[in-house]
């Protein structure tokens, strides 16, 4: 061995005898992120982690919107915690941009109810109260994968898919997408507004086959319809009567895995003409909070694209395709129970007449209600209409979201138009975020 071998092994020894004590330092001390000064360039986040966070007791605050800037220690020991406060219930969508930790939500005792890997997106739906979020390493290579810089963004976006019929494919903020597809649009709190792709459609499955109907069911399940009959895997034939679980593993952009059940065979429960396909879905709601003695939907709200004939609890009702009603369902009593009206607003073909009379909203009796969502913390329902409009005196398009409140029917206002975000385009469903 010459001179030169023998001084690179002292050097090389040296650097192994030091490790432990340089470890040990840059553990204690992560590396300091430069913060910009408001307004952030795009992908700056907003605030920044404060250690020590190592525990539920220490957690950072985070806030349905903000993009959290952290990092690991060079040791790969670092566990990080964020504390999230649910206003009211509704989805969150959490990402990770590092490709050296796990992601998990808890609850207030730390059991976890998720965790993905990050990379993954972390979907799941919550009620109002106090979660916690965790970050934790799971990878070593020394001097190479840990004491990175990672992003963590925490928000409760809107879920959408846009219509076929002037998709061809469609795009927004650079992404391109079908009608299969599902994506969600977020206002971060750093100014930036966030778009990504959800779900490929076809990668579950979903295949040149319009998406009408989303909504969140509760954990990290969806509920889909689609226009035309397809098999799927773990269910068979689905048609548009129908609506069915997507209970994913993961949601990966391009690499999505899940499983499929059944939610509602429509044909089981008189869903059966062409009049009584599903326009719009919602996951299970609980009813009315703001006036317990007026009747609200304990179960599932849909809407048709026309007239619908089914039983309620008092003998057959109608409802036009502007109104939402109910499957109800207790699990209590064997799961899936009658039909029961909703949101009627008078129209064509009235309530049950031994139902208290609905409200009206003037201009909505002559359209068609083609996506909603039904917020039952708040008692105010989300729509689009197909087409175009005029709703309690106000213009409203096929690319708008606008919100009842109920039951009092009274106008909320426009709170999405598509345009101003960039979409152009028809909505066929969607289900709305925590706002």
């Amino acid at each position: 061995m010459n001179t030169k071998q023998i001084g690179r092994w002292v050097i090389v020894l040296f650097l192994l005898a030091a490790l432990p004590g340089l470890t040990a330092v840059m553990a204690q001390q992560e590396p300091l992120v430069d913060t910009p000064a408001y307004p952030w360039p795009p992908g700056w986040p907003n605030v920044y982690e404060s250690e020590p966070n190592d525990s539920l007791a220490t957690a950072d605050v985070v806030v349905l919107g903000d993009m959290m800037g952290g990092s690991d220690d060079i040791a790969c020991t670092d566990v990080d915690y964020y504390r999230l406060d649910m206003p009211r219930r509704g989805h969150v969508l959490i990402e990770s941009h590092n490709a050296f930790n796990r992601v998990a939500i808890l609850k207030p005792d730390g059991s976890v109810l998720k965790e993905v890997e990050a990379e993954q997106w972390l979907f799941y739906s919550l009620y109002a109260g106090t979660y916690y979020i965790r970050l934790t390493p799971y990878h070593w290579t020394p001097f190479f994968d840990c004491g990175s810089d990672y992003r963590l963004i925490v928000m409760s976006p809107l879920i959408i898919s846009g219509a076929a019929a002037n998709l061809s494919p469609g795009r927004v903020d650079d992404l391109r997408f079908y009608s299969q597809d599902i994506l969600f649009h977020a206002d971060l709190n750093n100014g930036e507004e966030w778009w990504e792709i959800l779900i490929n459609g076809s990668d579950i499955g979903i295949t040149k086959n319009n998406v009408t109907n989303i909504a969140a069911h509760g954990g990290d399940e969806l509920l889909f319809s689609v226009a035309a009959s397809q098999t799927l895997p773990g269910v068979g034939t689905v048609t548009p009567w129908d609506i069915f679980i997507y209970d994913p593993t993961y949601i990966k952009m391009g690499d999505t895995q899940g499983t499929f059940r059944w939610g509602l065979q429509g044909a089981q429960h008189g869903l059966t003409t062409s009049t009584e396909k599903l326009d719009a879905i919602e996951g299970f709601t609980e009813g009315i909070r703001s006036n317990p003695a007026y009747q609200g939907c304990f179960g599932f709200p849909v809407s048709t694209v026309g007239v619908a004939t089914v039983d309620g609890p008092f003998g057959p009702m109608k409802q036009d395709d502007e109104d939402i009603f109910c499957k109800v369902y207790n699990p209590d009593a064997g799961g899936w129970q009658h039909w029961d009206w909703f949101f009627d607003v008078n129209g064509k073909f009235d309530r049950p007449v031994t139902e208290t009379p609905p409200g009206t909203v003037r201009g909505l009796p002559v359209e068609d209600v083609t996506a909603m969502a039904y917020d039952d913390d708040r008692d105010v329902i989300y729509l689009t209409i197909q087409g175009s409009g005029t709703v309690l005196g106000h213009v409203v398009t096929q690319k708008d979201i606008f919100a009842l409140n109920y039951p009092s029917y009274t106008w909320a206002g426009i709170v999405w138009h598509g345009p101003d975000h960039g979409w152009n385009y028809n909505i066929d469903a969607f289900d709305w975020g925590v706002q």
